[in-house]
């Protein structure tokens, strides 16, 4: 829970400042577990610069991702997956509109 706290206080950090990118109040649905993603669920247009859209926080992300080889380990296991139709929990699923 404290991720979530800090990024409270940081969204409501962001709203006082100028900023030219459009970014909603950071929600979270009563009872809903907490985000996954990056930066707890927090779009990176709040990190904002001069007009960047936050595409140097997305960038620095990257990096690091490239740098830990997270990244990498993510793209070996799709591409050495087999061919064919994939099992989700939805039902069955293709790669590809030819599958």
């Amino acid at each position: 829970m404290d991720r979530l706290k800090n990024i409270e206080n940081y969204v409501a950090g962001v709203t006082e400042r100028v900023s030219s990118a459009y970014v909603p109040p950071f929600q979270l649905t009563k009872g809903q577990p907490p985000p996954i993603a990056a930066n707890g669920g927090l779009s990176y247009m709040a990190f904002d610069r001069n007009g960047d859209g936050g595409a140097a926080a997305a960038t620095q992300a990257a990096l690091q991702l490239l740098a830990m080889g997270e990244g990498q380990a993510i793209d070996d296991m799709i591409e050495n997956a087999p061919p064919g139709p994939i099992q989700t929990k939805w039902g069955i699923g293709f790669r590809s509109y030819a599958e």
